[in-house]
């Protein structure tokens, strides 16, 4: 954008390439940036007076910063009806400031806003409220005193780098202060060398929002667009807070004219050449275009003279589209047709067909027989779906095909494209996006639910493993099991049988106990064993019990005597 520079950053120009640019602090700009103004038509940008947020010459304010207004003049003032050179007294009004002041905030002379010629601002030092010269002060501040040296200090008594303590007298400042009101860190009068005073704390380095003032070795707060700067001014930002963007060295909530906002960076950035308002770096971005030039609002491109089909609105500085009948037109509707589209005949300003709605000449000529047009057209300038003039319900016609294409707002699910006919409503801007999108969320879908159904699997695996495994490191062991006391029943048992003569004395007497199901075992019965002295035993299988193998399973056939 430099058409002179004296190095190879954006903000080394001398002299901008085109005569639509201003110069302003190094940098080339569609206007001059907000704080600055045209010196002299020149394309330079020269900064406002320091009372003024805008203006439109040094003096002379268009806006002024917080806590001023704008007076008759257009100078801003702490009160309205002031002059320039006039403070606000509350009980008296309007009063002159200070022979030496040029603008002031009270009667004092050390209180001056800006100085008469001849005359300059000298800056006191912190603990002062009145000097003449940094260091020395004429007056102090409320609850200090002057010591023989002219500064400022808690206790007249005591040094520059002491304070009065009530009770041992005269002690030293904190490490980091050079004066002080007392013992913290936090009481600091001024700082110590590589240290800056920020309220009453020495820091080595300012925060954000403050900058570091060299010469009083203090932190002050920046300009309350900045986040971090090199200065009190609006344009020496070094960054901007949260939703403002930096232009140049400024930082502002809306980027002027030939810029957009870019996100990423928190900035400002150029506009293609073409644009004079845009929404990216490129040219079909313009959302408006230079003098002499319109804007196709369906493809945001700046045209020198519209294309067929489109006529140049002065007013709106657009291309808007003919009526459908219309090849060329001198306005909207279907009474400013200058030619027509093939197939209707051009009468008094009017398109009009030799055929039935829905239906074309086939034909050119007085014997031409009329065709039915294509089904997605309502009607048409020739044969197929690409001659369409006008469209179905929930349909535009996009005009660089001549096809009708269906709105996106009636959710097309088939189609691969779709027009947005919200923004324009009467024509068709498409939108080649929404398959795409479609796909993507039905592939996500698809996804999700095959992950849920391989980890339902693996789980049902896991769970079944598992059991399996349970079962066969189950062990019954082999023994016999006493049984609870029988001696009761067994004795009854004994005198019946000894009573018949079928009882044998050495005979092995064997029970049978109920068979009783288990889930994991066949229907098995236990063995049930009586002995002499009257005991009963259970007989247990025992082995793994694995695969149902009844092979591996084994009986003890030892049996017992009666005595």
């Amino acid at each position: 954008m430099c058409a002179k520079c004296n190095g190879p950053d954006p903000d080394d120009c001398e002299k901008c390439a085109s005569s639509s640019f201003f110069l302003y602090n190094g940098e080339c700009f569609g206007r001059c940036p907000q704080g600055s103004f045209d010196m002299s038509g020149d394309k330079y940008c020269q900064e406002c007076d320091s009372t003024c947020k805008s203006c439109h010459s040094f003096k002379t304010c268009d806006e002024c910063k917080d806590g001023l207004v704008k007076n008759s003049q257009g100078h801003c003032v702490s009160y309205k009806e002031c002059d320039i050179h006039e403070y606000k007294d509350e009980h008296k009004g309007c009063l002159p400031c200070h022979r030496k002041c040029s603008r002031c905030a009270g009667a004092s002379e050390h209180q001056c806003l800006s100085c008469k010629d001849s005359y300059y601002l000298l800056k006191c030092d912190s603990t002062c409220k009145s000097c003449h010269s940094f260091k020395t002060c004429d007056e102090c501040k409320d609850g200090l005193v002057k010591n023989s040296q002219g500064h400022c200090v808690s206790y007249k008594e005591c040094d520059i780098h002491e304070y009065k303590d009530e009770h041992k007298g005269c002690l030293p400042c904190h490490r980091k202060c050079s004066r002080c009101a007392g013992a913290s860190e936090h009481q600091c009068l001024s700082c110590k060398d590589s240290y800056y005073l920020l309220n009453s704390t020495c820091v080595s380095k300012c925060p954000d929002g403050h900058y570091q003032e060299d010469e009083e070795k203090r932190c002050v707060p920046c300009h309350s667009t900045c986040k971090t700067c090199s200065g009190r001014r609006s344009s020496q930002c070094l960054s901007c807070k949260e939703e403002w963007y930096s232009l140049g060295h400024s930082c502002v909530q809306h980027c002027i004219s030939g810029y957009y906002a870019d996100n990423t960076t928190a900035s400002c950035e150029r506009c293609h050449r073409v644009c004079k308002e845009c929404q990216g770096p490129d040219s079909n971005d313009c959302l408006a275009c230079f003098d002499k030039f319109f804007l196709m609002k369906t493809k945001n491109q700046c045209y020198s003279s519209c294309p067929e089909y489109y006529f140049e609105d002065h007013a709106q500085k657009a291309c808007e589209r003919c009526h459908p009948t219309c090849r060329m037109c001198r306005g909207s509707g279907a009474l400013s047709c200058t030619s027509c589209v093939s197939s209707y005949q051009l009468q008094g300003g009017i398109c009009i067909s030799e055929c039935f709605a829905g239906e074309y000449k086939g034909t050119q000529g007085p014997d031409g027989e009329c065709e039915k047009c294509h089904e997605s057209c309502i009607e048409c300038k020739g044969r197929g779906p690409l001659n369409c003039t006008v469209c179905p319900a929930s349909f535009l016609l996009y005009v660089n095909d001549g096809r009708c294409v269906q709105c996106c707002h009636s959710k097309p699910e088939d189609s691969r494209e779709c027009c947005d006919c919200s923004e324009i409503p009467e024509e068709c801007k498409l939108i080649t996006e929404l398959l795409v999108d479609n796909d993507g969320h039905k592939k996500t879908a698809l996804f999700v639910a095959t992950s849920i159904l391989v980890v339902l699997s693996i789980g049902a695996i896991i769970f079944f493993w598992r059991r399996a495994r349970a079962k066969a490191s189950t062990v019954i062991k082999g023994g016999y099991e006493k049984l609870p006391d029988q001696t009761k029943s067994f004795q009854s048992f004994k005198s019946n049988r000894e009573s018949t003569s079928s009882f044998q004395r050495d005979h092995v007497i064997e029970y049978h106990d109920r068979e009783e199901e288990e889930d994991d075992d066949d229907d098995d019965e236990d063995i049930v064993y009586m002995g002499q002295d009257g005991t009963v035993y259970r007989k247990f299988k025992y082995g793994l019990l694995e695969d149902d193998d009844d092979e591996d399973l084994e009986y003890d056939d030892e049996s017992y005597s009666f005595r």
